[in-house]
């Protein structure tokens, strides 16, 4: 008996958006050329997580505390961009990346024994303690939707996983594609569909970005892990864009290039979005498979860093990245 190997909703539901993009496209040439240079430091990091490169160390927690902070965290991580940009002081350190400064706010929480990790606490969380949270520089945006989405995680954890995180991913039986599709059932606010044309388009950027994290320094190796797209979000196309993978129409780039904000499930975010996801995808493609999209995914990421303060990425206000 011939076992087939999982398929990721997200690639399927990309096609039509890639099929006829009115906004955005993607350079060949200029793949392959970032795919060289990319291949090499891939190849000097064996694909290394981003956790390597992670400011905060988190060997201080146990298994299962970790396990908890990877829930809270890709929960509410989205969104931080802003004029003043939100950022956080640390162990006498400033973190200006939004993704360092919530792992940052997340652990000095710990640190001062809030018991973050328990869902009976985030079952009844309230503005007021989230925002002492995540004090910093100024207040955080969307920070009643972080509320929200806190306490629906709490409260589904306690009601359906007997208040153990370790539940939902012991309910995917090991499998990477099973716990997305557990997270995206029982979660709402993990849900990440846009509409194109009248037809639902999938990325699950949280969502498999939790999983990855969780195949990763979770605690449990997930089978099918390899099967994960990369991560749709703001940072990626910029990298791409940067360096001439992405194209954008003139009216798109003169959105993005003077910070006018794109309406979430707008055709121009969707595209940017899915042509992201199929930029990687030709990466891994062009590597022969000797990577996944999310090791990719997270080289691009860690690139973020090196691209000049002029390049903007693009705006959308919303809880999807």
């Amino acid at each position: 008996m011939v076992t087939k190997t999982p398929k990721n909703l997200v690639l399927e539901s990309l096609q039509l958006v890639l099929k006829h993009p009115q906004h955005v496209s993607i350079d060949q040439e200029r793949l392959e050329k970032l795919t060289e240079t990319l291949a090499q430091d891939l190849e000097e990091t064996r694909g290394s997580h981003w956790s390597t490169d992670c400011p905060i160390n988190l060997q201080g927690l146990d298994q299962d505390q970790r396990l908890a902070f990877l829930f809270v965290f890709n929960a509410i991580s989205f969104s931080y961009w802003g004029e003043p940009k939100w950022s956080v002081e640390y162990q006498e350190k400033t973190f200006e990346r939004g993704t360092w400064s919530m792992i940052a706010a997340l652990h000095r929480a710990v640190e001062e024994d809030i018991p973050l990790l328990d869902p009976a606490y985030l079952a009844d969380i309230e503005d007021e303690q989230l925002e002492a949270i995540l004090r910093g520089t100024t207040t955080i945006p969307l920070l009643k939707e972080r509320v929200a989405i806190l306490r629906e995680v709490g409260r589904t954890v306690q009601e359906r996983y007997q208040g153990n995180f370790v539940g939902v991913v012991e309910a995917s039986e090991g499998d990477a594609l099973h716990l997305v599709d557990i997270l995206v059932d029982v979660f709402p606010s993990f849900r990440d569909t846009a509409t194109y044309e009248n037809q639902d388009v999938h990325f699950c950027k949280r969502t498999q970005l939790l999983v990855s994290d969780v195949s990763q320094i979770g605690g449990d190796s997930l089978k099918n892990s390899d099967q994960l797209t990369a991560c749709a979000d703001y940072i990626l196309p910029m990298v791409l864009r940067y360096h001439g993978v992405l194209r954008y129409s003139s009216e798109l780039s003169a959105k993005v290039d003077n910070k006018i904000e794109l309406p979430k499930g707008s055709a121009e975010e969707v595209e940017i979005r899915a042509h992201t996801i199929a930029a990687v995808e030709a990466m891994k493609r062009t590597l022969e498979n000797r990577f996944t999209a999310m090791q990719i995914n997270d080289a691009l990421w860690l690139m973020g860093d090196t691209i000049p303060p002029t390049e903007h990425h693009h705006r959308t206000r919303t809880t999807a990245y």
